[in-house]
């Protein structure tokens, strides 16, 4: 099965070619392009350096949030517009869920965090098992110290990636340290968490997999909403 999966949740713009779990190219750039500038001609070239046709492509999938608000939606439209009419499998997962995916240390706690801004994120706990990260929580909005010490109290530490990594970092007391490479999102953590997805769905749920529902999730107001919401 051939994936083609992006993340543009946040300032870093990535996108892969997989066949199922196996990863064929990943290209990943944080530059200060904005993703819309930077996106397309990502997957351009990608598919182009693998010598892989657009119809070739077996699913397409994307992060759906949390993060930047416009990000996600860039990221969501890109997909059902690439996807559009071709009857192919759509799959939408969570930011975080792709995040997990970065650690695949046996029994490790994967808690990924996104910058939800005014010293608050996303985030989430997981745990690896059999390789693959298993939920412990739901996404959900923390204080950045309150989330690090549930890490610290309730896990014994953990695993931290995502652009939330030094927000949280600094108030964490476990000394678990993530290398670096391994902090920010990839697209390839992205076509495992979807492939993961797919593949665990049944035949039902597998049917609606697709571009038509493929939407955007929000944990909290746009900041543009909660500045009206105060307005009136």
């Amino acid at each position: 099965m051939k994936i083609l999966a992006i993340d543009t949740s946040a300032k870093t713009a990535s996108a892969a070619l997989c066949d199922a779990l196996r990863p064929l190219a990943v290209y990943t750039q944080n530059v200060g392009l904005t993703q819309s500038e930077a996106m397309l001609p990502m997957i351009e070239n990608l598919l182009k350096d693998a010598k892989t046709d657009i119809d070739d492509i077996d699913m397409f999938a994307c992060t759906v949030g949390p993060g930047s608000f416009t990000g996600v939606r860039i990221g969501v439209s890109l997909i059902k517009g690439l996807a559009f009419g071709k009857n192919k499998i759509c799959v939408g997962v969570s930011t975080l869920e792709a995040l997990a995916h970065n650690i695949d240390i046996e029994g490790a706690v994967v808690a990924p965090v996104m910058d939800a801004r005014q010293n608050r994120i996303y985030g989430a706990f997981f745990k690896v098992e059999s390789g693959v990260p298993r939920r412990l929580t739901n996404d959900d909005v923390y204080d950045a110290a309150e989330f690090a010490k549930i890490a610290d109290k309730t896990y014994g530490g953990a695993y931290f990636v995502g652009n939330g990594y030094d927000i949280v970092s600094k108030f964490a007391e476990s000394g678990i340290k993530t290398p670096k490479l391994l902090v920010e999102t990839t697209a390839y953590s992205v076509a495992a968490a979807a492939y993961e997805k797919y593949v665990a769905a049944s035949e039902d749920e597998k049917a609606k997999f697709c571009d038509a529902l493929l939407f955007p999730t929000y944990l909290r107001p746009s900041q543009a909403e909660r500045n009206l919401s105060n307005q009136g």
